[in-house]
């Protein structure tokens, strides 16, 4: 707090700019503890490094070669992470006997000290002294080792745990809303020195890799759908907000597509050369220009393109001139075919461009006279009842295969990609292929050992995605000059190329004989009722298991790998970071990408992840930096103090006319999932789409399409029963109207809700839990925002319909609930 005023007066203010912008202490300080107080109050310990030794195991352990840190980079890299936690370099006076500056030198030269461990022989060539508190260390270069020595007082001071509540008001909300907050000292002597110095000399190794305890840097970001066009009818001037549909086919398979150019392009570096210009787009695949089952106008269900036997040609000057097709087509994203994206030399009839069916005509006529031949060469199908080996000996062949990578130092010889294979099927072979009869034919070549997990491990499955596999080669082949062979260590593969498993869209990969078939669709029995239209909420059958959490999946949520960190090769020192990813990609949910670093500059870093986000604009995605902490809910541990979700109501008592309970024509233990799958989809009318975050229990967290807004929706009304175990939902038999609830668990959200609703801490009615927990994203700053994101209008004008609708404004949620039953009794008249 500061005191202003004159003549007597006095107001009394609070000195915001103190609080938000830290106070910063000198680089330098000229204090060290003399021999007999290190003796009498210090613990000393020390231990040593020998960077070169070290690294010359771990630099051959790595998938791909990365130059080691040299023994004086890693010298100076110690000193600068100290420096970058706060602490001081000591620099001593010139009465120090030991001290020897020379002009221009800024060594701090040894002083006489206690040592316990060994001791050094000759002086070293370099030393530094820092420190922080009553904390010292002492870093001294010498030959080819690094002895660092830690100081750290013998009677440290003791922590504090102050506990403070407080009252604030936060942007939109409606009332000021209790908080709480702890301020605890944190005991900076039992940092883990000895395992960060370790991580450094490494170069980030993973026998030691980055944990809680180090205090990493790290920026969260997800990626979304963008340029919605229900936003831009919202920017336009749209009185209402819930005008969000779900995605059509067609637009998951160009999002699936998008995400896999993405990744494949600007994670895992793989950049295609352009096509030699006199090939024609009507080439690739070898199919006739003038086919109009050509899959050229459908990309998402194309892999094939043509293996130029002209590589020279292929590759030409720059891989970065113009993609395959036009530049004027600012809202197509474009293609992984040919695009300038990428560079590196894949060579891979992996995809067709995106282009609009007169453009692409234009093409072809415009090429046809150089290309004549290979437009019209009729592409062979495979017989639908080939064997595995002559599917094998079609994907190798070099003009209509399924593409492979060129030679890579970490990858084995005719590498491709998991979901390029699957769409290679579908168009090769008669009638086309379902994604599972696919899968399963990749799962009986790795059975067979004729194709394999690229890290060379054979107990990988098969899993459709951008996951890499290989051509396995006989003896002979083998023996060939240009025979890479895979690594043979799954996990050195893992930490350098990013492998995602993606679960197919409807719309993405199918097959060329769906649309024929389903002309002469079977019909249906009398007792079969196709409810496909009707909300999930109001189907007589719901899948338990369906909207079970993912956290459910049998693999790792998070994986990570090595991240390039300084692509433009800008700073003067090594720098490195990691990438942590989720697993599985769903094209309706939002998808993590954390970027972490320790050796890094901020500065570099933020160069790499804008970078991302332009090319994932053209990939038809949106990146978003998000919060870590995405609703800041007071009573979690390290939540943000000036941030706090707001609870918004859900008006049910308009819905429940002559009723006990909202879904009383269905069965009771239905009741708490369908009561949130109507929740759910109110969300997806305003545009939010489900997003996946670890330790959220039985929540469920949703974010707004352009990424401006989270929402919660609570465990109490969001009980998910699980499969092979009896319900844990209890019905109160009163004459009230009352969800069904936990009797012997209460919802961590529940005194939160009810200050908001009640205004009684103590208020347990369950009708006022019924409602959603929404919060802000404050990531999005100016740089961050595009056309498509909205503004502060925008955002004002979502929240203010939100809480319009949920209350029943206009009677727009009950005129809801009559249109979803309307389509319910329809079904049920049909069946009739």
């Amino acid at each position: 707090m500061s005191l202003d005023g004159e003549g007597g007066s006095m107001a009394e203010r609070v000195d915001w700019k103190s609080l938000t912008i830290p106070a910063c202490l000198p680089i330098t300080t000229d204090y060290f503890p003399d021999k007999r107080s290190l003796q009498n109050d210090y613990v000393v310990s020390d231990y040593n490094l020998l960077p070169d030794d070290v690294n010359a195991d771990f630099a051959q352990q790595r998938a791909i070669y990365k130059k080691p840190l040299t023994t004086v980079e890693v010298f100076k890299e110690l000193v600068s992470q100290r420096l970058a936690q706060g602490f001081q370099l000591i620099i001593l006076s010139s009465l120090n006997k030991n001290q020897s500056n020379a002009a221009g030198s800024n060594t701090v030269p040894a002083i006489s000290t206690v040592m316990r461990g060994r001791q050094t022989e000759s002086e070293p060539k370099e030393e530094y002294l820092l420190s922080i508190g009553r904390i010292f260390h002492k870093i001294s270069l010498f030959d080819n080792s690094i002895t660092v020595t830690r100081y750290r007082p013998r009677h440290p001071y003791p922590p504090f745990n102050i506990h403070y509540q407080y009252r604030f008001h936060a942007p939109h909300h409606d009332t000021y809303e209790v908080s709480r907050v702890s301020f605890t000292t944190e005991k900076l002597e039992t940092y883990n020195w000895n395992y960060l110095d370790h991580y450094i000399c490494t170069r980030g190794h993973t026998d030691f890799a980055l944990v809680e305890a180090l205090k990493y840097w790290r920026f969260r970001v997800f990626l979304l759908p963008y340029n919605n066009p229900a936003t831009r009818k919202i920017l336009e001037g749209s009185p209402r907000c819930d005008i969000y549909t779900t995605l059509s086919n067609a637009e998951q398979a160009s999002l699936m597509d998008g995400f896999l150019r993405f990744i494949e392009g600007w994670l895992n570096k793989i950049r295609r050369p352009n096509p030699n210009k006199n090939w024609s787009p009507t080439a690739l695949g070898g199919v006739p220009p003038r086919d109009p089952a050509s899959h050229l106008t459908r990309r998402r269900h194309s892999t094939s393109l043509i293996f130029l036997t002209n590589q020279t040609n292929l590759v030409g000057s720059s891989p970065f001139r113009e993609r395959l097709g036009s530049n004027r087509l600012p809202e197509k994203p474009r293609p992984r075919s040919g695009s300038k994206v990428m560079d590196r030399g894949r060579v891979s009839p992996a995809s067709e461009a995106v282009l609009p069916l007169s453009l692409e005509q234009q093409q072809q006529q415009d090429h046809f006279d150089a290309n004549d031949d290979s437009a019209n060469q009729e592409l062979t199908k495979i017989k639908s009842n080939a064997t595995n080996v002559e599917i094998l000996e079609a994907m190798k062949h070099p003009q209509t295969g399924v593409g492979f990578l060129t030679q890579h130092p970490s990858l084995p010889s005719q590498t491709f990609v998991s979901a390029d294979a699957i769409q290679w099927l579908n168009n090769h072979v008669e009638g086309g292929m379902e994604i599972e009869h696919g899968i399963n034919i990749m799962k009986e070549m790795i059975q067979d050992k004729l194709i394999c997990h690229a890290s060379g491990d054979f107990s990988q499955p098969f899993i459709l995605g951008f996951y890499l596999y290989h051509i396995v080669q006989d003896k002979e082949n083998q023996k060939a000059a240009d025979y890479s062979a895979p690594l043979g260590n799954l996990q050195s593969f893992e930490n350098e190329w990013v492998e995602i498993e993606m679960r197919p869209s409807k719309g993405w990969c199918e097959p060329i004989s769906s649309t024929t078939v389903s002309t002469v669709s079977t019909i249906p029995s009398c007792d079969t009722i196709d409810e496909s239209n009707v909300p999930s909420f109001l189907r007589d059958d719901i899948d338990l298991t369906e909207s079970m959490d993912d956290r459910n999946w049998t693999v790792p949520l998070y994986k990570h790998t090595h991240l390039d960190i300084d692509i433009n090769n800008k700073s003067d020192r090594i720098e490195w970071g990691h990438l942590r990813y989720q697993s599985i990609y769903k094209v309706d949910n939002s998808y993590e990408l954390v970027v972490q670093w320790v050796a890094s500059s901020g500065s570099i870093v933020a160069d790499l992840i804008f970078v991302w986000q332009r090319k994932a604009q053209m990939c038809g995605i949106q990146m978003v930096p998000i919060p870590s902490d995405l609703l800041a809910l007071p009573y979690t541990l390290k939540s943000d103090p000036l941030r706090g979700p707001i609870f918004i109501p859900l008006d049910t008592e308009c819905l429940m006319t002559n009723k006990r309970h909202l879904f009383e024509e269905f069965r009771e233990d239905t009741y708490a999932q369908r009561l949130f799958l109507f929740q759910e989809a109110i969300l997806q009318r305003f545009g939010f789409m489900s997003c996946l975050v670890e330790n959220t229990e039985n929540d469920r967290q949703y974010v707004h399409i352009t990424g401006n807004a989270f929402i919660l929706v609570p465990s109490s009304t969001n009980t998910r029963p699980r499969p092979r175990t009896a319900t844990n939902v209890v019905r109160r038999n009163t004459g009230q109207k009352r969800y069904p609830v936990h009797p012997d668990q209460s919802s961590p959200h529940e005194a939160y809700i009810t200050r908001h609703v009640g205004g009684k801490k103590d208020d347990h009615s369950t009708d006022r839990k019924v409602g959603f927990l929404w919060s802000w994203n404050h990531m999005v700053s100016r740089k961050w925002k595009s056309p498509s994101a909205g503004d502060e209008f925008f955002q004002k004008k979502i929240i203010q319909d939100f809480r319009h609708f949920c209350s029943n404004g206009d009677n727009r949620l009950k005129e809801f609930w009559e249109s979803c039953w309307e389509l319910k009794e329809k079904t049920c008249t049909k069946a009739k």
